[in-house]
């Protein structure tokens, strides 16, 4: 389990564009009060976000492409 800032180091990206990513829907980390806790499948999604978006997808279209691959791993983050 992770912290956001432990996370947001080893992606490079920053915290708030964390904090983003949850607003918008596309992350569930877990809560421990105000604490976020991101396992590793919180991160590979993260890595799978950030793919996207270099390549330009926007917010929603990334979150119907995890969607896509959500179902074609039976459901699986």
């Amino acid at each position: 389990m992770y912290s956001i800032t432990e996370v947001s180091r080893r992606l490079h990206v920053h915290s708030q564009t964390l904090r983003n990513w949850e607003r918008k829907g596309l992350l569930k980390p877990q809560r421990f009060g105000l604490v976020r806790v991101f396992s590793e499948q919180d991160i590979q999604r993260c890595e799978a976000i950030k793919k996207y978006s270099k390549r330009g997808v926007n917010l929603d279209g990334i979150r119907g492409l995890l969607l896509v691959s959500e179902a074609g791993n039976g459901g699986e983050k």
